[in-house]
């Protein structure tokens, strides 16, 4: 059984409880800096902002990666297990953290990523999309709460 060979080695402390607060940050590190540049690309159409968010932000991504699991490699050799088990927790997050943006992520925008600017923008979809959705409020005088044109003013109201 996978469950109890798991439990066999691991066993979750304190050190995997320190392990678990840092590591969450890192596990999302990589996709929060590539789908930032993909969002920021000045370019449109899904391939493009893919392939200027990687020209863009690849290099440094994949240094990072590169560095972060060498400098975890290195901990596997220390005498403390605090140490040992820190650098495995870093190694293997940051490994699947990689593999995660370069072979998921990075396809998924090329797919069904936004194709131009105003898509990512909150209230770009709250306008077109949420607020259409939401039946509009008439009141007395027959104007709705979707005239945009319209200001309410307090004074002149009966």
């Amino acid at each position: 059984n996978i469950n109890n060979t798991a439990a066999v080695y691991f066993t979750v402390g304190i050190i995997e409880s320190i392990c678990a607060t840092i590591l969450v940050g890192l596990a999302v590190d990589f996709v929060v800096h590539l789908g930032h540049s993909y969002n920021e690309a000045l370019v449109t159409g899904r391939f493009y902002r893919a392939r200027s968010a990687l020209l863009e932000m690849g290099i440094s991504v994949t240094g990072g990666a590169i560095t972060t699991m060498t400098a975890a490699f290195f901990l596997f050799f220390t005498i403390l297990s605090f140490f040992q088990t820190f650098g495995l927790f870093i190694f293997v997050t940051i490994g699947f953290s990689y593999l995660w943006t370069m072979c998921f992520f990075i396809p998924s925008m090329m797919l069904v990523g936004p194709m131009h600017k105003p898509i990512g923008d909150i209230d770009y979809l709250w306008k077109h999309y949420v607020r259409k959705s939401i039946p509009a409020y008439t009141d007395k005088a027959g104007a709705t709460d979707l005239d945009v044109d319209r200001v309410a003013n307090p004074e002149e109201s009966d």
